[in-house]
């Protein structure tokens, strides 16, 4: 036993259930030697208990070589953490799926099939009943295309201006909720939301990646993590992007106002983690 120290062994039962168990084992081997000094013992029983050290002995040190296994997975787990954060692989992943999306989109507005409609039909019928000539432009510009909504959240580059709260609908909140609350300022933190939430999409959306700060970057990794299933399909703020475009937090009098706006239906929260995200209601 000289060549496993007993700080060595404590070090390595790192788990309550396996301490208890080598205590208990060092136990047995207490009493047993206490008999051994008093009494002399038979041959077969000196046999037995040095077999039984020898097994004691081998389970320690199975428990000291799992515990090093233990520790290097998790070394490693932390190395590959670290490089997929150096690497910023979640922003190569998402430039590459914009990438591919916008390709297909390109290939499907010029491909031959949409080049063989555009030929085919020169003239147009209209609900009216006129007829309009329409001439065949192989890549129409840009101002003829109809604008149509974004296809995703994140092209979309400020939010609609939302519709004012008035001293009407005000008045339908219950006093003990609006309190002293007053328009123009419930209005200032709602425009604030909406401010706040432009420069964070603004900000998704820069292309150059040269340009960044280290700040923008950690920023916009944090803002993709936060991203879960429940808000992909709607634009949200965090009070980190608070904090990072106004550099503030919430102050105790804007988290009223919140509580106002979401009982008017203005706003939305989704709460996950202990993060709170805030949806606009447009």
């Amino acid at each position: 036993m000289d060549s496993l120290p007993v700080r060595d062994i404590l070090l390595s039962c790192k788990n309550l259930s396996v301490l208890e168990a080598v205590t208990e084992q060092y136990e047995r081997m207490a009493h047993i030697l206490n008999g051994l000094r008093s009494a002399e013992c038979e041959a077969h029983i000196g046999q037995r208990i040095r077999l039984k050290l020898l097994e004691v002995h081998s389970s320690l040190l199975n428990l000291r070589q799992t515990q090093q296994q233990i520790t290097k997975v998790e070394e490693d787990c932390e190395t590959m953490a670290r490089f997929v954060k150096d690497c910023r692989l979640y922003e190569m992943v998402d430039d590459m799926l914009i990438d591919v999306a916008s390709r297909l989109q390109t290939a499907s507005l010029e491909g031959p099939q949409a080049d063989q409609e555009a030929e085919s039909s020169s003239v147009k019928q209209f609900p009216a009943g006129g007829l309009v000539n329409v001439l065949n432009v192989p890549n129409p510009p840009s101002s003829l295309v109809q604008d149509n909504a974004p296809t995703t959240m994140l092209e979309r580059v400020s939010t609609p201006k939302p519709r004012l709260v008035t001293e009407e609908e005000l008045n339908l909140v219950p006093s003990y909720l609006r309190g002293r609350i007053s328009v123009n300022k419930l209005n200032e933190t709602y425009e604030m939301l909406r401010e706040v939430t432009d420069l964070k999409y603004q900000l998704l959306t820069k292309k150059s990646k040269k340009t960044m700060t280290n700040e923008e970057r950690e920023a916009i990794t944090r803002m993709r993590a936060e991203t879960v299933s429940a808000v992909r399909s709607c634009r949200f703020i965090t009070e980190a992007d608070i904090l990072l475009f106004k550099g503030r937090k919430l102050p105790k009098v804007i988290i009223n106002h919140l509580a106002v706006l979401r009982t008017m239906h203005r706003i939305r929260e989704i709460r996950d983690k202990n993060l709170l995200r805030i949806v606009i209601e447009v």
